[in-house]
């Protein structure tokens, strides 16, 4: 079955435009007809974190996504309270979307690899489910990531072409750590600006921008 779902899962605290480069390249690099948005509700691997609220985030991800039928903002994680596991949330998203896990494939930044032996049932979700993860500059994976690279439980796709990258992801390659030519932009980096009153009109899509200011969000504008 050739994949037709990416699943990009995120805080979004607040989204920005590395987020969304990598919706587009992670698409046109694998033929996927959507892209689904899982906004995180309480993010377990970021203990004592303090987190702007889901449905800011949410709201946030829907006015970034607004201009494009096929990607669509997901509440899933949302209507469930408590911190939200991934093998939960693509369980719920298959039976909510009607997409089979074989046509699926869950996209996420490169930092997620440093603590993905730490996600619930991680051996079970590789087995389950495809990973693209993405890597962005300035970010060291640690230990534990080049750990799975070495032994193979994740492909190590740093320069290969995305036709390389899709066959490997609609054959037996389970996950793949791919460059996708994302721009060094961090949320923790954005929040830092908005707090300063620093210029990132060119870092976040203006609804987004102007949503900030409306609300009030990151004591910036």
């Amino acid at each position: 079955m050739s994949l037709s779902a990416g699943i990009l899962g995120g805080t979004f605290d607040p989204v920005h435009v590395a987020h969304l480069r990598m919706a587009e390249r992670a698409q046109a690099a694998l033929g996927l007809d959507r892209i689904y948005f899982i906004v995180n509700h309480t993010p377990p691997h970021k203990p004592g974190t303090a987190v702007t609220s889901a449905w800011h985030r949410y709201a946030m991800v829907a006015l970034a996504t607004a201009h494009r039928s096929d990607w669509v903002p997901c509440p899933l994680e949302l209507e469930v309270p408590g911190p939200s596991y991934t093998i939960d949330t693509l369980a719920q998203f298959g039976v909510t979307y009607g997409v089979p896990a074989a046509a699926a494939v869950f996209i996420a930044g490169g930092d997620s690899l440093r603590d993905f032996r730490h996600w619930r049932e991680w051996e079970r979700l590789l087995a389950a489910y495809r990973f693209l993860f993405v890597a962005r500059p300035g970010v060291t994976l640690g230990t534990e990531a080049e750990a799975l690279l070495a032994a193979g439980r994740v492909a190590d796709g740093r320069g290969w072409t995305p036709a390389r990258i899709r066959a490997a992801l609609t054959g037996d390659t389970r996950a793949v750590l791919a460059e996708l030519g994302m721009p060094d932009v961090s949320s923790t980096g954005l929040r830092v600006m908005l707090q300063s009153h620093a210029d990132c009109a060119d870092l976040i899509p203006e609804p987004v921008r102007r949503y900030i200011q409306k609300a009030g969000l990151y004591g910036g504008e």
